[in-house]
């Protein structure tokens, strides 16, 4: 009798098991791949986050003050921080937001105020804010570090 029927039957046989195998290969990829792209988009995001604060910082510590649309254009580019971050980054956001509102609020007490007491005790507490400001370069990177590792 001939051997190739006896050849292309097993042949066949293993074809089933080879095709399932290399399909759920090529599965197993491209949801890593997914996986991969899904954490490149939420860095892109939250980097572009800890940008718009890192400028903002910059701005209030090279200006010395800050104004209302400094904080209009902040507010609305950190609005997603929600979504993106944990409670810490979202806490910390939000008070350098409520620090520069006290900021701002501050310099435009001063330019009324007469030299006394209060206008020293108002210039005091700018200037803790400033240096709060100030302190913020280096603090900022600490803050957003945990969601900003990519090396997963």
């Amino acid at each position: 009798m001939n051997t190739l029927p006896n050849w292309v039957t097993i042949m066949s046989a293993f074809i089933s098991p080879i095709v399932a195998i290399v399909v759920t290969y090529i599965a197993i990829q491209q949801y890593k791949l997914q996986k991969n792209k899904l954490r490149l988009d939420l860095f892109e995001k939250r980097y572009e986050i800890y940008k718009n604060a890192e400028i903002f910082i910059n701005q209030i510590v090279v200006n010395g003050c800050v104004d209302s649309i400094e904080m209009q254009t902040f507010f609305l580019n950190t609005k997603d921080k929600y979504f993106l971050f944990g409670r810490d980054v979202n806490e910390y956001l939000n008070e350098l937001y409520k620090n520069a509102i006290k900021l701002s609020e501050l310099s435009f007490e001063l330019e009324a105020l007469p030299v006394g007491k209060e206008r020293n005790e108002k210039c005091e507490n700018k200037s803790k804010l400033f240096t709060y400001f100030c302190e913020q370069r280096k603090e900022i990177a600490k803050n957003f570090a945990k969601y900003l590792i990519v090396d997963k």
